[in-house]
């Protein structure tokens, strides 16, 4: 019966090619071949720690090297960054995607929220795909603020995975906003409306969304 270090490492590598980021790094702790296997540059042309253990925090750094290894190699240009599953990690500071300039996907819904103004400078780098946990501070106090949220989610040009709106909602058209944006939205897992107007016949009706 064969096992899997029998293979050729053609195979190996073809098999490797299904592995994401995070099942790569395990799999160079197996043995020197499979160390050299993993490293391949072409291997980390997407980079994805969606299967990393829940819940864990990713060091910043951490991604800085990894993404740094996906960079490596000047043949293979980093496009998909998939960090959806990096727990509490924080990415309010986006400078780190400065290294990334053909990034096109960007994943980082599930991991700590982000304020609305960060999303709007993430929204500027014109991503095909943008997923973002999302926990805007001006909801609720600014029209502004509430429409542009609400646009984010009917429209999809933003896919809010997440977002807490704990203690934002105070005014009745908030939840109009709302509610009809949620129509429209089919990214989102997690809606926090704790603290909101209990009062408010809107509340009501997000059982019907």
């Amino acid at each position: 019966m064969m096992e899997l270090c029998d293979f050729d490492n053609d195979i190996l590598t073809r098999l490797l090619l299904h592995l994401d980021s995070w099942e790569l790094i395990q799999c160079e702790a197996v043995c020197k071949r499979f160390r050299i296997l993993a490293t391949q540059p072409h291997l980390w042309a997407n980079l994805s720690l969606r299967s990393c253990p829940k819940p864990l925090r990713v060091n910043l750094h951490v991604i800085l090297r990894l993404i740094a290894r996906s960079l490596s190699n000047k043949q293979y240009r980093l496009r998909i960054l998939d960090l959806s599953g990096c727990g509490n990690t924080d990415f309010s500071d986006i400078k780190f995607l400065e290294k990334c300039p053909c990034l096109t996907h960007l994943k980082i819904g599930g991991c700590r929220p982000l304020d609305e103004k960060v999303v709007v400078e993430l929204e500027k780098k014109q991503l095909e795909v943008l997923e973002v946990s999302l926990r805007p501070k001006k909801f609720g106090t600014t029209e502004e603020s509430a429409q542009r949220v609400c646009n984010w989610l009917q429209t999809g040009t933003v896919r809010v995975i997440e977002l807490d709106l704990s203690n934002k909602i105070h005014r009745e058209q908030d939840f109009g906003f709302l509610y009809t944006a949620l129509k429209f939205n089919h990214s989102i897992t997690r809606l926090d409306l704790s603290g909101a107007v209990a009062a408010s016949p809107g509340k009501k009706n997000f059982a019907e969304v």
